[in-house]
């Protein structure tokens, strides 16, 4: 267990509470465990899981070029966790997936970190009230002042990542990947051209 200090920029920026609240109600092997979220003297903490391992964006720093086999699993992995959000009552919608939101424990698996983006779904809503996401990995509504996010979201920045990840290029460089990585099945790049 570890106890989460929250940056007084994000406490400012963000409800913390909501986000807290969310993650409590959430129970999922790829996801971390949260069980409180205190105020002490006027600084926000968070109760959770320690994670341990280093987020995917610290493998691209060092150089890590993931295979194909390597990515599918990451795939695989990352698509369960999101059928889990998105199937909640009323569903989660994440908004910020991009490598430093994701942790590989020694074992190999994931977990998704970092639920200060995520918001929950209102079907009958006009827009989000805030937008949020990292340039690069946002889908394109979340730069729009109109329509929400949705599902759909979680699944562009998935693509935009997964696409970092086997490539080593910049995710503002979107092309099929097989044009940088001709090695890679077709199936691969139909996946990813799908989800952006």
């Amino acid at each position: 267990m570890v106890i989460k200090k929250i940056k007084e920029e994000k406490v400012k920026d963000l409800d913390i509470r909501k986000e807290a609240d969310i993650l409590k109600k959430l129970h999922h092997p790829y996801l971390p465990q949260v069980y409180d979220f205190l105020i002490i003297d006027g600084e926000v903490f968070t109760v959770m899981d320690f994670i341990d391992g280093h987020n995917l964006g610290w493998y691209m720093e060092s150089g890590t070029v993931f295979s194909e086999q390597q990515l599918l699993q990451m795939l695989l992995e990352l698509c369960e966790v999101l059928e889990y959000l998105h199937t909640r009552k009323p569903p989660v919608i994440y908004r910020d997936l991009k490598p430093s939101n994701v942790m590989k424990k020694p074992d190999g698996k994931l977990v998704l970190i970092d639920f200060g983006a995520a918001r929950e779904y209102r079907r009958y809503s006009d827009g989000d009230t805030v937008l949020l996401g990292t340039r690069g990995y946002a889908a394109p509504e979340q730069y729009e002042s109109q329509g929400q996010t949705d599902a759909r979201t979680d699944i562009y920045s998935l693509g935009v990542m997964l696409f970092e990840l086997v490539t080593g290029e910049s995710p503002h460089r979107l092309c099929p990947v097989r044009k940088i990585r001709p090695e890679l099945s077709a199936g691969l790049e139909s996946i990813l051209e799908i989800c952006t």
